[in-house]
């Protein structure tokens, strides 16, 4: 049986992104501007957690890289709370595919999602030179 927020890609409960779209879906919704949580996740920003009990948070190591580390809800039969730990591009690659099924099924927020991905520079492949294109007053 499939497994799937409302905008991020279809996937199944075990899948090894799980914990990831489940971070997701709290961060990219309807009831705020796309550009608000997305900026607690990327840098200059080091994570966010909520109070549902989910956490998307970066990690820097000893030489300097960063990687993701997600913490999901806890799974109803389990009662486990799946985490992860992502590389910088898988993360950025989810968020474009969530951000352009959330575009899909909100077509009038179209332009302001067109400059969320700008912003951040958000490319499909996950790739990224800078991490921020145009400056935050552009999205107001």
């Amino acid at each position: 049986m499939e497994f799937q927020y409302q905008y991020t890609p279809p996937h199944e409960p075990g899948d090894a992104l799980a914990p990831l779209f489940n971070c997701l879906h709290f961060l990219i919704t309807p009831a705020a501007p796309v550009h608000f949580f997305l900026a607690q996740v990327l840098p200059p920003n080091t994570g966010f957690s909520g109070k549902e009990g989910w956490s998307l948070r970066i990690v820097q190591r000893d030489d300097g890289t960063c990687y993701y580390t997600a913490s999901a809800l806890a799974q109803a039969a389990t009662g486990a709370m799946p985490s992860c730990d992502y590389d910088v591009r898988t993360v950025r690659q989810a968020i474009r595919a969530t951000l352009d099924r959330f575009a899909q099924h909100h077509p009038g927020r179209k332009l302001e999602v067109d400059a969320t991905i700008r912003r951040f520079n958000l490319t499909r492949d996950g790739g990224h030179a800078e991490p921020y294109l145009l400056p935050p007053s552009e999205l107001d």
